[in-house]
């Protein structure tokens, strides 16, 4: 995850929670070829952010729940906070629910 001279919201936000321990490194055992991300999701937030609640990722994207504009914040987020590249990651089930279902593609 690269995140020095990237201050985009999404950015300055991760880099600023869990100082001691990286989002990546919390995540890392979930990410897996074929599995499957369970995420609650909090759109129109007022700071993006991603944090692991057991087997559930929670994440918070600023962008409004309006025409996938939410659901294709949360795969930048989400794919950043992992270092994957977004087209890794598919939206598998939620397109129009809090509660959200994403699976890691392979390369």
């Amino acid at each position: 995850m690269r995140l020095a001279g990237d201050r985009s919201p999404v950015a300055v936000a991760l880099s600023r929670q869990n100082a001691g321990e990286g989002v990546v490194e919390q995540l890392r055992d979930l990410v897996r070829v074929g599995h499957i991300l369970e995420l609650k999701v909090t759109p129109g937030a007022r700071q993006p952010e991603i944090r692991r609640e057991g087997d559930v990722i929670r994440v918070k994207v600023t962008a409004p729940p309006d025409k996938g504009k939410a659901n294709a914040a949360v795969i930048v987020a989400l794919a950043k906070a992992l270092g994957l590249p977004k087209s890794r990651l598919e939206l598998v089930s939620g397109a129009a629910s809090r509660s959200k279902r994403v699976k890691v593609l392979p390369e």
